[in-house]
């Protein structure tokens, strides 16, 4: 009997009951898919270690807690916002417990993360000439549904999870807009297409996306299809990027596109717009310095002193 198994034996019911209920209580709070199976590996991967090393799996308890995050640094010697990301799944769940009456005490607290310098740096590394030579690259492989996909995102920014729940009726070429229902916290925005991605999409969606070799998808609402299914997943889309390039996946084009439009003299508030940011702060971070213009910077100082 493999680990998993022996797991799935020793949780009692009603522990298992709380995570199902803990996953339903994501879902109907508006966490993204990606999210939501997120925690459900961290608290799977905590359960493990608890059962591995104590002996048998229990409630959340304090003593555990600090010995599992002791294990997280010394034993995986893992980065501390790895280990605060754990302690934060694991704190959320310990709330939502308290919430429905399993517990009563919190047993994460604040001081139990692990302080992190302040990180200045940009989030992406990805240049221009690289994203431009990507595009290139999938426009020469004569797929245009996935030069679509790439271009879609380069152009407006939009999550993964957001341009893989876009339908046919929210799009309308020919105003050049695409409205997005399933934004984060399932905010509505309306992203705006400029003319060559516009004449991408309508290329994809007249010719390619109604070719037979799509079957019976070529029916379903949704834009982005396959021939095994009538909607593509993240997951899928997130494989299609890497057998093109392993570097920029599709949260990297959105990177890039806060950063290019920072540049391009784009307005904070205008890029937290396009990007669906709930705050100007959280696309701020857009503004600070790509670990590559530092390096330049760097050589450009050693030059001065030589």
């Amino acid at each position: 009997m493999d680990t998993n198994n022996k797991i799935e034996t020793c949780v009692n019911q009603d522990i298992m009951r709380c995570i199902r209920g803990f996953t339903e209580y994501l879902k109907s709070n508006s966490y993204s898919e990606n999210t939501i199976k997120s925690y459900g590996i961290e608290l799977n991967l905590y359960y493990k270690w608890q059962y591995n090393n104590v002996g048998m799996i229990r409630d959340l308890k304090r003593d555990d807690i600090l010995l599992y995050k002791r294990y997280l640094k010394e034993s995986l010697r893992q980065n501390a916002k790895t280990i605060n990301h754990k302690l934060s799944v694991l704190k959320r769940y310990n709330e939502y417990l308290i919430d429905i009456g399993k517990m009563v005490e919190i047993v994460i607290i604040k001081r139990d993360m692990i302080k992190v310098q302040t990180e200045y740096l940009n989030p992406t590394d990805v240049e221009k000439w690289e994203v431009m030579e990507f595009l290139s690259n999938l426009k020469k492989d004569n797929n245009l549904r996935n030069y679509a996909m790439a271009y879609l995102l380069a152009c407006t920014g939009l999550r993964v999870q957001e341009m893989a729940c876009i339908e046919l009726e929210d799009v309308n070429l020919s105003k050049k807009e695409i409205v997005i229902h399933s934004g984060k916290g399932e905010k509505q925005r309306t992203v705006y297409l400029d003319m060559e991605c516009t004449k991408i999409l309508q290329k994809y969606l007249k010719n390619e996306r109604n070719k037979l070799n799509y079957g019976a998808h070529v029916n379903s609402p949704y834009v982005f299809i396959s021939r095994k299914s009538d909607k593509l997943s993240t997951s899928g889309i997130n494989r299609i990027f890497k057998r093109y390039n392993k570097k920029i996946h599709p949260h990297e084009l959105r990177h890039w596109f806060c950063t290019n439009g920072l540049e391009q003299d784009g307005k904070l508030h205008e890029i937290a717009y396009f990007a669906g940011h709930k705050s100007v702060e959280t696309t701020f971070k857009y503004t600070r310095p790509t670990k590559n213009n530092l390096k330049r910077k760097v050589n450009g100082f050693i030059g001065k002193i030589t």
